[in-house]
């Protein structure tokens, strides 16, 4: 288990991620700042991170978001926190970013001013979310 925390601006809580896929040149990574969602069902990542990792489609589906509701690609990858979020069992530190036990089945969407990943409920709701008045975030899984 472990935890990652940190203080958000009150707006919205963005964390660096590694995001980690399998395409037709093997497994890549990359690094990108995520916003955690909760009024977001689906995690998603940009189609310029799905293209840099080479994942492949799975196919298609309609999604209702924010903006109203639009055909969605698919893609299967996993997610990383970085290293300097993260927290394993007390106080001992991460060697490097410690990635979700399982991969995401996520859709494309169009990145945001601050960051190019959504982690949505299909996350969030892994763990325990904790948002303090102090301005003081955690997420346990």
């Amino acid at each position: 288990m472990f935890e990652i925390g940190g203080r958000h601006n009150g707006r919205q809580i963005i964390v660096p991620v590694v995001i980690s896929g399998s395409g037709s040149s093997g497994v890549r990574m990359c690094e990108a700042q995520a916003l955690l969602d909760t009024g977001a069902t689906s995690s998603a990542i940009t189609a310029d991170i799905a293209a840099e990792l080479a994942l492949e489609p799975l196919g298609r589906r309609i999604m209702g978001t924010a903006a109203g509701t639009r055909r969605a690609t698919t893609y299967r990858f996993s997610v990383g926190f970085a290293e300097s979020l993260v927290r394993v069992r007390g106080d001992a530190a991460a060697s490097g970013p410690v990635f979700l036990p399982s991969e995401v089945q996520g859709i494309d969407f169009t990145a945001g001013l601050d960051f190019q990943v959504l982690i949505g409920m299909d996350i969030i709701a892994r763990g325990d979310l904790h948002l303090l008045p102090s301005r003081d975030w955690a997420f346990r899984l």
